[in-house]
């Protein structure tokens, strides 16, 4: 585990207006929801980190369902 770098992104959607920003939030999501995982290749979990603003982020975590089940989830939520 100590070798494994969590794949982090940051994308600033600050210079937008918000519904804009709030369009591409979503099209960014979605594009990493999309995006399949190779079993082989761990950590079996990204994060994207959406700037809209000061002091505005939203954070969204994609992790194949191996990971974590529906007991776990509420549990990494807390």
């Amino acid at each position: 585990a100590d070798r494994v770098v969590l794949p982090w992104r940051e994308e600033d959607l600050s210079h937008l207006t918000e519904s804009e920003a709030q369009a591409e939030a979503e099209r960014l999501e979605n594009a990493e929801r999309a995006r399949r995982f190779d079993l082989a290749d761990p950590p079996l979990i990204r994060i994207l980190l959406v700037k809209f603003g000061a002091g505005r982020y939203r954070m969204t975590f994609t992790l194949h369902h191996i990971v974590l089940d529906g007991w776990s989830l509420p549990i990494l939520m807390q």
